[in-house]
């Protein structure tokens, strides 16, 4: 593994900008940040923010899947038993 250039100037606020707005456009902004963190031409300091937002959109994604099946599981035991359904 190559030791990253120290000698880089940090990113602009007119950069940081330009990053978030592409970030918040739907489906696009997922795809940029899978490319800007995976991209060794892409800034470091971008590089590793696009790769901490995909460690927490991962962990988000885990987290929901987990409430889903325990909701789902809880739902399914706790639940109304023996209620017929009507037709009105």
């Amino acid at each position: 593994m190559q030791l990253e250039d120290r000698s880089y100037m940090p990113m602009t606020i007119g950069n940081w900008l330009l990053t978030f707005i592409i970030l918040a456009i739907p489906l696009v902004g997922i795809v940029m940040q899978i490319v800007w963190a995976v991209s060794a031409e892409t800034h470091p300091s971008k590089r590793t923010f696009c790769h901490a937002g995909l460690i927490m959109f991962g962990s988000a994604i885990a987290l929901v899947v987990v409430i889903g099946v325990v909701g789902g599981g809880l739902a399914a035991v706790f639940g109304p038993k023996g209620v017929p359904p009507t037709l009105e």
